[in-house]
């Protein structure tokens, strides 16, 4: 096992050292701060003419700030576990890393460690913004938010490993998937409105989308019903189980196949 960790570690280490890189890190910066000022002043908006005509408060756009601060966890976890291949085809160090001792479990401790940081960071610096900029904490939720997080991690795991399978097949033609395939989800995950608005054959689609009873879940805080929370949260926790395990079955068959056609094609094709 500490083989298994050393070698992962190396690679953790590889692709964190990028953060260096000032245009790097203004490339997190950057976009959160564009969907912050955007979606959150909307929400805000939104917010306040609810409650000048209902006489309610500000919970609208208190739900669109937490969720769309989570989003990023799950967003940033799954692309950048994509990057972490497609620098090492870039840079034509795939078939070398592999030619080494590093093997498959390896990889898959080191993604699975860089979803985790790279989640994390952009959850911190969201919230840091939504903080500096609306004034609102959304660690006022209470530690559920840090369950919605950890559930989004996962799910961000899943999808990366679906990214890393599509690019072992299809090789540096399928890049732009890298960015866009996460955000095929967000549409029926009900982060910035309720799935109540969308037609109803994708509503029927939705609820076999975890990050829709991951979202919910600040839904169901915000309206005091504990009993929802956890069960949105047990839903989520149960397909992510399944969809993790198929998941990994995906990427281990994408290798394979990979390996046995070469995986020195991925890097001369473009």
């Amino acid at each position: 096992m500490k083989n298994h960790i050393r070698r992962s570690s190396a690679i953790v280490y590889r692709h964190l050292m990028y953060l260096r890189k000032p245009f790097e890190m203004f490339h997190y910066w950057y976009w959160i701060l564009i969907d912050i000022l955007i979606f959150g002043f909307l929400g805000k908006s939104v917010g306040r003419s609810l409650a000048s005509c209902a006489g309610g408060d500000l919970s609208t756009a208190h739900i669109i700030f937490v969720n769309m601060v989570l989003l990023y966890a799950f967003l940033r976890g799954a692309v950048n576990m994509g990057m972490a291949f497609l620098r090492e085809l870039w840079e034509y160090n795939f078939v070398t890393i592999f030619s080494t001792q590093l093997q498959v479990l390896d990889w898959l401790i080191a993604l699975g460690t860089l979803c985790i940081c790279t989640g994390c960071l952009s959850f911190s610096i969201a919230a840091f913004l939504v903080r500096v900029i609306f004034g609102f904490s959304i660690f006022s939720f209470g530690w559920i938010v840090f369950l919605q997080l950890l559930l989004l991690l996962s799910a961000g795991f899943c999808m990366g490993l679906i990214i890393n399978s599509i690019l072992l097949i299809l090789g540096k033609q399928a890049t732009p998937l890298t960015w866009a395939l996460g955000w095929l989800f967000v549409p029926i995950s009900g982060v910035y409105y309720s799935i109540d608005v969308i037609p109803p054959f994708l509503q029927r689609v939705a609820v076999y989308n975890p990050l829709y009873h991951i979202f919910s879940i600040t839904r169901a805080t915000v309206a005091h019903a504990p009993a929802e929370v956890w069960h949105q949260a047990g839903i989520a926790a149960l397909l992510l189980l399944i969809y993790g395990s198929a998941c990994l079955l995906l990427f281990t068959y994408a290798f394979n196949k990979s390996k046995k056609a070469g995986l020195t094609r991925l890097e001369v094709e473009s």
